[in-house]
């Protein structure tokens, strides 16, 4: 998994999971919230199946109809001639400023030889949205070098990958073995879009990567 992929997914879960346990509660937090008229999609749904799982509704209902006070209020202030304009998702927010951190932090510790950038070099290399904040960070011509390697590796293992399954998908050479080409396409979907997010709700703790 891609690095950064997997420290945004933590930053999600550690947020969405103390909102539910005392977001609510926090007047800032709450304000921050209504600014953004309230969470995406996504982050919506992970606070949503921590009340489904803990078999009530009623903390997202009291997190919601203190949101919606607030909508109801600044409907009733809004003139038909003004702008009606929301912050960024809360959560969102928190997540991009943890990956803009950690992406700084990897091109520091892949500046020098040692045990992190060993371990980067052998990785999977980084999805490219966040190949391209990473790159867009600056860091020294050695740790652009090393990330530059990884990403032109992994890319092209995944091409090679790829024209191989195609190859044996032809009926020539159904029978051969199959090999890392079976999932080459699952692969470079998560290279250029992403790493997805562990399926397990926000209140179950996150597993170790392997």
């Amino acid at each position: 998994m891609c690095p950064l992929c997997r420290v945004a997914h933590k930053a999600d879960r550690e947020y969405i999971w103390q909102f539910s346990e005392e977001g609510f509660g926090n007047e800032e937090t709450m304000e921050a919230l209504a600014r953004a008229h309230g969470f995406c999609t996504e982050h919506a749904e992970m606070l949503r199946r921590i009340d489904f799982e803990m078999k009530s509704m009623l903390g997202l209902s009291t997190i919601y109809v203190e949101l919606f006070a607030d909508l109801a209020a600044e409907l009733a202030a809004l003139g038909v001639e003004r702008p009606c304009e929301a912050s960024a998702c809360p959560a969102c927010a928190n997540r991009n400023v943890a990956v803009r951190k950690n992406a700084r932090y990897l091109l520091a510790l892949t500046a020098a030889a040692g045990a992190t950038a060993e371990k980067f070099s052998s990785s999977a290399g980084l999805c490219f949205p966040h190949f391209e904040l990473v790159w867009a960070s600056g860091g020294t011509s050695q740790a652009r070098q090393l990330i530059l390697y990884v990403q032109r590796r992994a890319v092209a293992e995944i091409l090679d990958d790829l024209r191989e399954f195609i190859r044996k998908e032809g009926a020539e050479s159904k029978h051969e073995p199959k090999s890392t080409e079976q999932d080459a396409w699952r692969r470079a979907v998560h290279l250029t879009a992403g790493w997805p997010a562990p399926q397990e709700s926000a209140s179950v703790p996150e597993a170790r990567p392997a």
